[in-house]
């Protein structure tokens, strides 16, 4: 092998030793997580104590785990929302809709032509 080809031949077995380690040193290192975006206005001031919170428009109360138990057959659906507030899931199959809450445990309204039919706790 003459002078020109080693020459050759250790450069390019430098160039490839370094690019693996080059590339075997960035994959092992943990980046850093992205900074948090700027912050838009100041949060609002908290309420005094025994003073009510406003609720957003058009979000309804967290439902009290006691609520179900004022739920009664025959009730409108506009009733149960009335005590219960918005499901967390809302199933339809034919003229059955079901309504799924999570209280304390899992609460399932089911209504048939607007009415409930059934309530079951799990």
């Amino acid at each position: 092998m003459n002078r020109k080809n080693r020459f050759f031949w250790g450069w390019l077995g430098m160039a490839v030793l370094l690019s693996a380690l080059m590339l075997g040193t960035g994959c092992s290192r943990e980046q850093a997580p992205p900074p948090p975006p700027p912050q838009q206005s100041a949060a609002p001031a908290a309420p005094a104590p025994g003073t009510p919170t406003p609720a957003a428009p058009g979000a309804q109360p967290a439902a009290p785990a006691g609520n179900i138990s004022q739920v009664q057959m025959g009730m409108t659906v506009d009733q149960v929302k009335q005590i219960m507030g918005n499901p967390a899931e809302m199933k339809q199959t034919g003229a059955m809709m079901e309504y799924k809450y999570y209280t304390p445990q899992k609460v399932e309204v089911k209504f048939q032509n607007n009415q409930v039919v059934a309530i079951e706790t799990h």
